[in-house]
């Protein structure tokens, strides 16, 4: 990312919090879908996460969302749209 691109982030999670909790949310059922999906095709997988996940990753783990749950997250809704469109101005 460039330093603009962080900047307004940063801007942005100061806004609007839920954005940033919607976010991680969002990151660590991708990442957690994807890591489950790998152990099943292998006897030995090693990721390197961020300590920010690790939590989110071991509640998705114990108790798995299923898959079309998060291919939803790959779709670009209204609400995202909604989302995107409120913080035009940050």
């Amino acid at each position: 990312m460039y330093d603009a691109d962080l900047l307004a982030r940063a801007k942005l999670m100061k806004k609007i919090p839920v954005v940033e909790e919607t976010e991680m949310h969002e990151r660590d059922l991708f990442m957690t879908l994807s890591l489950l999906r790998h152990t099943r095709k292998h006897s030995l997988v090693v990721a390197v996460v961020e300590k920010a996940h690790l939590q989110g990753i071991k509640k998705y783990w114990k108790h798995p969302v299923e898959e079309k749950e998060v291919k939803r997250l790959l779709e670009i809704s209204s609400e995202k749209a909604y989302v995107c469109d409120t913080c035009k101005d940050t």
